[in-house]
């Protein structure tokens, strides 16, 4: 058996084929610590022991776990740890798994900057992703505990799914569920109800996965706070949907929209994973203005869909009176200068969404002469270098912090399939999202393009 360097007495060979190193634990847990581990060709492994006891034996699903180890697709899927082999003894599960680093826990040391953070949510999406529509399989257990980080060649690390023991097909009758578990702050209502109500079966659905999904998400993207803060009463927040999001999501609505969507209390009401995967918060600022330019292009063929959007200037428009007033004053001053210069230019209309678009694509045409005034520069660079170039990217992060709902409310407006946009834009199908009060009072149920 080959040995690392780093081993010591406190090492045990586990028949002729795998090496495991106790002092050299990857991460602890409750129920049983995860080790460095070499199999017999030297190829680095983590060994996951799971010490057996009411609890762990009763939610371990080995037909689930031997199912996906040996499943070809799982195992060639890059957001989904890797399993190798399984074993136990008298009072022992060992699991044996592709090396990592960490895992999501160590979100709290705030080491990972903000890109890192969306690429960690996006590897977990498409996992989960992958269990719900390709193996119509519950994973059960999504928590920061069972996320993986993986450090890549180039000093990056990927975000991988894992613990698969407790994941039960579509069909299964139920899951047998246990009081008293430390993950228990990361599962949905009605999980933590049956708990409550001595329900010691329950059938897990792909909602309470979209449910502990949601709240991971904001673990992630937030730096390891919580939607439901006090810890002495998290769980009591969870029930009663007591949610207490962070000041961060006033300025991103769309990531707001998601985050309230995927913790609904009702678990009817929220979307499934490809409806998160197409939700607007994983747009980029580049493919919000193409979405936006695709869009006002377009507008002329279809009086209905244009009807519908300027009804609906009230839900955007956070402000009273016209859009005009959200701008700073530099931009005003620009406009009445060109203007008088040039007669040729259409007066823009600031109580009108159609408007609203029109100016924005339109003046991105020119951006080249705003970069010569020197007052509209800074607004438009976003506090970025002084040659920073006024691309894209830092024109409509300019637009979406001025206008934060712009994007969804166009997305989610009745008649948007009636425009034959660039099949680049995929939107959720069918599902309700919540733009404030103007959409209650009306009653509307904003349903998006299909697939």
């Amino acid at each position: 058996m080959v040995h690392s360097a780093d081993c010591n007495e406190r090492c045990a060979d586990y028949g002729p084929n795998l090496h495991v190193c106790y002092d050299n634990i990857i991460t602890p847990n409750y129920v049983g610590n995860t080790y460095q581990g070499f199999s017999v060709d030297g190829t680095p492994v983590a060994v996951k022991t799971i010490f057996k006891c009411e609890e762990t034996e009763q939610y371990f699903h080995k037909e689930t776990f031997r199912y996906l180890m040996t499943n070809s697709k799982f195992n060639r899927n890059e957001n989904l740890v890797h399993y190798f082999d399984m074993d136990e003894t008298v009072k022992s599960r060992f699991v044996v798994m592709e090396r990592y680093d960490t895992d999501l826990r160590d979100m709290q040391t705030e080491k990972f900057g903000k890109s890192d953070r969306l690429d960690f949510i996006k590897n977990v999406c498409q996992a989960i992703h992958i269990f719900h529509s390709e193996f119509n399989i519950v994973h059960g257990k999504i928590n920061p505990n069972n996320v993986v980080l993986c450090n890549n060649r180039n000093g990056s690390y990927t975000a991988k799914l894992a613990d698969f023991g407790i994941s039960t097909a579509f069909s299964d009758n139920c899951t047998i569920i246990t009081n008293g578990t430390q993950n228990d702050e990361w599962m949905s209502p009605r999980f933590l109800r049956a708990i409550d109500c001595g329900d010691t079966k329950y059938k897990t659905t792909t909602a309470d996965d979209i449910f502990s999904l949601g709240m991971l998400i904001y673990y992630i993207y937030t730096n390891g706070k919580r939607p439901f803060r006090s810890p002495s009463r998290r769980i009591h927040g969870i029930i009663h949907n007591q949610i207490k999001f962070d000041d961060c999501m006033e300025e991103n609505f769309a990531f707001e929209n998601l985050m309230r969507a995927m913790t609904h209390n009702n678990p009817m009401e929220r979307p499934n994973i490809q409806q998160v995967i197409n939700h607007p918060f994983f747009w980029s600022y580049e493919f919000n203005f193409h979405f936006i330019r695709d869009v006002y292009s377009r507008l002329g063929a279809v009086g209905n869909f244009r009807n519908n959007l300027e009804s609906r200037f009230d839900i955007m428009n956070d402000f009273s009176g016209g859009w005009n007033i959200a701008l700073d004053p530099e931009w005003i001053t620009y406009l009445q200068t060109q203007s008088s210069a040039d007669m040729t230019l259409r007066p823009y209309t600031p109580t009108s969404f159609v408007s609203l678009l029109g100016f924005i694509c339109e003046n991105f045409e020119y951006r080249s002469d705003l970069a010569i005034e020197a007052n509209l520069v800074p607004l438009l660079r976003n506090d970025e270098s002084a040659d920073a170039a006024i691309d894209e990217l830092s024109y409509m992060r300019y637009f979406m912090r001025k206008f934060p709902k712009l994007i969804l409310v166009l997305a989610t407006t009745d008649g948007i399939e009636s425009l034959p946009l660039n099949p680049d834009f995929i939107f959720p199908s069918r599902t309700i999202f919540d733009l404030g009060p103007s959409d209650q009072n009306r009653g509307w149920i904003r349903k998006v393009l299909t697939d």
